[in-house]
């Protein structure tokens, strides 16, 4: 799983959280980080912040789909509008869960997504 947050405390926090539920987490602290981390680790998963410095994660998930990866994400924001959440889903996202948010809330997620598939 690959999480891409700018945040450290938010990193670690689920880094070590999801640990506890036996996943293995990579992360990230800015989308040109994520990309790398894309192609040279190839992550089952991506959890990525919305908001990111320098590039958003809307802008992230296009720019992967439009070169045909198709890795499940899940898309974590503090915006939780209708509108938003349709525009998370709109450009590729499988799943949405808005800040602050739990490592137990992100483990249901990424099982909602495996269910999915």
């Amino acid at each position: 799983m690959l999480e891409v947050d700018d945040d450290h405390e938010t990193l670690e926090m689920l880094r070590n959280g999801l640990a506890q539920f036996g996943a293995t987490v990579i992360t990230a602290a800015t989308v040109n980080e994520a990309r790398t981390l894309v192609v040279a680790e190839t992550p089952d998963v991506i959890v990525l912040d919305l908001a990111m410095p320098e590039e958003d994660g809307f802008s992230f998930i296009s720019d992967l789909r439009s070169r045909r990866i198709d890795i499940p994400a899940i898309a974590l924001t503090a915006h939780v509008r209708t509108e938003d959440r349709a525009r998370v889903m709109a450009v590729g996202f499988q799943q949405y869960v808005s800040k602050p948010t739990t490592p137990l809330e992100i483990a249901r997620a990424v099982g909602a997504l495996r269910n999915q598939a």
